[in-house]
Formats: C-alpha cells, sequence, structure tokens
C-alpha cells in the first residue's frame, strides 16, 4: 500500500511538475503576443487622434473658404466625425483594464480577456463608426462642389499655393464626380476588409491563447488539489 502510494505521489509530482513548465512557457509566449499588439494599439491610436487633429484644422478652413452649401454642410460634418473619433478612441482606452501585477494570474488573464475583446468588437465595428459617417460626408462634399465663376469664388491660398489655378478643374463633371466616389467606395471596402481581417488573424489568435492559458491554470489548479 505504501509502495503504490509513493508510486502516485511520483506520478502526481510529475504531472504538476510538467503542467508549470508548461504553463510557464505559455505565459512566456503570451506575454510577449501582447506587448506586441499593444503597442501597435498605442501607435493605431496617435496615429488616428493626430491625423484627426489635422484633418479638424484642414475642414474647418474648407468650411470657412468654400462657398458651396453642400461642401459647406459636409466640412462640418467631417469635423464632428474627427471629433467623435478622437473621443471613442480615448473612451476605448479609459475602459481598458490596466496591467495590474498585484492581482492574481487569473485576474490579470480576464482583465486581458476583456482588453481584446473590447479591440476585436471596435475594429469588427468598423463600418457602423469609422467608415460611414466620413463616407457620407465625401459623397456631400464632392457632390457639392459648383461653378466658382458663379460664386465669384477666387481663393487666395489656392492662388498661392499652385503653379496654375487648380479652379479650373470646377465644376466637376458628373462624371468625374461618379469616378471619385467609386473610388472613395472601394477605398472604403478595404478599409471594413482590412479590419475584418485584423480580428481574425490578430484578436481571435490572442483571445483563444489566453482561454488557453486559463484552462492551463486551471488544470494546475485540479492536479494540486
Amino acid at each position: 500500500m505504501l509502495e503504490q502510494e509513493l508510486k502516485d505521489i511520483w506520478k502526481n509530482s510529475s504531472e504538476t511538475e510538467n503542467i508549470k513548465f508548461e504553463t510557464s512557457q505559455l505565459l512566456k509566449d503570451l506575454n510577449t503576443k501582447m506587448d506586441r499588439i499593444e503597442k501597435n494599439i498605442r501607435k493605431r491610436d496617435i496615429t488616428e487622434i493626430s491625423a484627426s487633429v489635422f484633418g479638424i484644422l484642414i475642414f474647418g478652413y474648407f468650411a470657412y473658404e468654400i462657398p458651396f452649401t453642400l461642401t459647406k454642410i459636409a466640412c462640418g460634418l467631417s469635423i464632428l466625425w474627427f471629433g467623435y473619433l478622437i473621443f471613442k478612441l480615448r473612451k476605448n482606452k479609459s475602459k481598458k483594464h490596466l496591467n495590474n501585477l498585484t492581482l492574481t494570474l487569473r485576474d490579470q488573464l480576464n482583465n486581458q480577456e476583456a482588453n481584446m475583446l473590447k479591440e476585436a468588437k471596435l475594429l469588427d465595428t468598423v463600418l457602423y463608426w469609422y467608415v460611414l459617417p466620413p463616407l457620407f460626408a465625401n459623397i456631400l462634399f464632392i457632390w457639392g462642389f459648383g461653378d466658382p465663376v458663379a460664386y465669384d469664388w477666387f481663393p487666395f491660398l489656392i492662388e498661392k499655393l499652385s503653379n496654375e489655378n487648380l479652379l479650373y478643374m470646377l465644376p466637376i463633371s458628373l462624371k468625374m464626380k461618379m469616378v471619385y466616389l467609386s473610388a472613395a467606395l472601394l477605398f472604403n471596402v478595404f478599409v471594413v476588409w482590412i479590419n475584418k481581417l485584423a480580428v481574425n488573424k490578430t484578436y481571435k489568435p490572442i483571445i483563444k491563447d489566453i482561454k488557453r492559458m486559463q484552462d492551463q491554470l486551471e488544470s494546475e489548479n485540479q492536479i494540486e488539489i
């Protein structure tokens, strides 16, 4: 009886050591992936927010300078969207759980899972908050351009910055408007696709890795018990 008990203890001890080793390796790999993803998220937010601030300034000038009513409205909508984009990204960041090393490993994993689920949802819904609003504004912006002569519009900045008067391109023909809008539509389809791809290639796998780590911890606890 004693011999069998010793064998069982040795067996359980070996299994525990193996699982601890696997857990340690999984945790190391997971942290490396998480650090890379978080770095890319920070870089994305900085780029988007910086571009939005620049966009607000540019479209603010356009709204002041361009006389066409629909185009002015489009500029106003674009400014609102840029402001909303800044708000949404900052709000998304504020709702994420910070990496708190004083928490148990299980709680840290739960926080990481919640953060990655938020990011996956953010990218999975870009059609509604990132693509459609500016696409609608772009349609109004292009469609609203009329004949500058009819408005007696000869902007000082365009004349100074260009070697030739760019106003010769106006009014934009219906054919060219359709070309511009088709190009904008194709570009936005690409934006949706690339974000969906990021969800499937980056966020779903990391969420799966986190769940695997959680299961590994659960197995380790069961054996120790």
